[in-house]
């Protein structure tokens, strides 16, 4: 969920992709970490819309009140949120979990209680959960706005086993996830959460170059040129 004013598009786009305004079903709603673009749209969505589709579980992973940078929505705001959803449930994620959703397998790469376990980053990002979804023609990993931490952590962890068919960059184009884990993903499609002007920005400017003239990288999908959909079936050459 980004920020509140996505929240009518987003429900549109739900309805057209279910045919009608009957019978939306969200099976899960993952909040990769409490800031306000990652989790406005859902509080307005919740407010507006509860009544209106049903919602099996809320996904997330909160961080004490201690840590620098803490936001509190997902320690208070979020549970009212969640109550206005007849029947949905929050499920606390860790990371190695592994959740099947009609054919596709979300599997949490990364949940912030390693990081914090070792060290308290001064950039509340690094709170991000990090999934990849997974289908038998195709994967993508979801880095929200993961940093340096998190990609060390999950270099350490899984080596090569990161391989996926697509990404989405981290921090709306790059700007704290290292160059090294997209060299261990090794997308063929990149999903770029940003506009042209941030892209071109000096922000992040040396992962930016560095994944944009990568071998791997073939297709760089940029949000600022409208809505573009890639259907789960997709599967890229070279990962079997």
């Amino acid at each position: 969920g980004g920020y509140d004013f996505d929240t009518d598009d987003a429900y549109d786009t739900l309805v057209k992709l279910n045919g009608s305004a009957d019978g939306i079903h969200i099976r899960a709603w993952l909040i990769s970490h409490s800031h306000g673009d990652h989790y406005e749209m859902f509080e307005t969505f919740s407010q507006n819309y509860a009544d209106k589709v049903t919602l099996d579980r809320v996904m997330y992973s909160p961080i004490n009140s201690g840590v620098v940078g803490y936001d509190a929505y997902l320690n208070k705001g979020v549970k009212d949120a969640v109550a206005r959803f007849d029947g949905a449930v929050l499920c606390p994620v860790h990371t190695g979990m592994s959740f099947t959703f009609g054919n596709i397998e979300f599997e949490i790469l990364a949940a912030p209680e390693h990081i914090y376990k070792e060290t308290d980053p001064e950039d509340f990002n690094e709170s991000s959960i990090v999934v990849r979804a997974v289908h038998d023609q195709g994967s993508m990993i979801f880095l929200a706005d993961s940093g340096i931490y998190t990609c060390e952590w999950m270099l350490d962890a899984y080596d090569d086993g990161l391989k996926s068919d697509m990404v989405q960059v981290a921090h709306h184009g790059g700007e704290t996830a290292n160059k090294d884990v997209y060299d261990a993903i090794q997308a063929n499609t990149l999903f770029w959460p940003c506009n042209e002007p941030l892209l071109n920005s000096e922000r992040g400017l040396y992962v930016k170059q560095h994944i944009l003239n990568a071998e791997y990288s073939k297709e760089h999908l940029l949000h600022s040129y409208g809505r573009i959909t890639r259907p789960l079936s997709y599967k890229s050459e070279g990962h079997e």
